[in-house]
């Protein structure tokens, strides 16, 4: 079904769906086009109401005795609309102190500010001395040693092996000891 007498006014759009036109229970869906069939084509689909057989607790055997008549429901959909375009983000940083041009913006996003070293840190917070002695100083103290684990037990000895020559005439050697 289309909407009839529909106006816009502003981002408000206006209609009237009159109870004739109600033919089902259930919920009904508002889709709104815009510019339809043009590259700047905008949709609007929203659930609108749920149209119900009755709001009371009469049963369905009890409905000869139920009174009806015919409502007509009015709403209003607020559609949001385009605005005007924003700053840029290189124009935000002009506007919160960057001095430079587009360009130095972008170099100085790929290449930021090196920062304080942590020594230099140290130092703004109190520590005096050379980097050496600062480096030194984030050495504590030796831990204290900790406890020998058991010796274990001794093997039982093995069985006495060939000896090297008793090998070597075995590969074929032929001569003396």
């Amino acid at each position: 079904m289309e909407a009839v007498n529909a106006t816009v006014s502003g981002n408000i759009v206006d209609w009237t769906f009159k109870g004739t036109e109600q033919k089902r229970i259930g919920a009904y869906r508002i889709i709104l086009i815009i510019n339809p069939d043009a590259v700047n084509q905008r949709t609007v689909d929203t659930l609108a109401f749920v149209l119900v057989p009755r709001s009371d607790s009469v049963s369905s055997d009890d409905t000869e005795d139920v009174l009806t008549e015919t409502v007509e429901l009015y709403s209003d959909v607020v559609i949001g609309m385009k605005g005007d375009p924003g700053l840029s983000a290189y124009e935000v940083a002009v506007a919160n102190g960057f001095a430079g041009s587009i360009t130095e913006w972008l170099e100085s996003l790929r290449h930021g500010t090196d920062g304080k070293s942590a020594y230099d840190i140290a130092l703004a917070n109190g520590f005096s001395g050379t980097e050496a002695e600062w480096l030194e100083s984030l050495k504590g103290a030796d831990g204290k040693d900790g406890t020998n684990g058991t010796d274990g037990t001794n093997g039982t000895d093995g069985a006495d092996g060939k000896s090297a020559y008793d090998i070597a005439l075995a590969n074929g050697f032929s001569g003396t000891e």
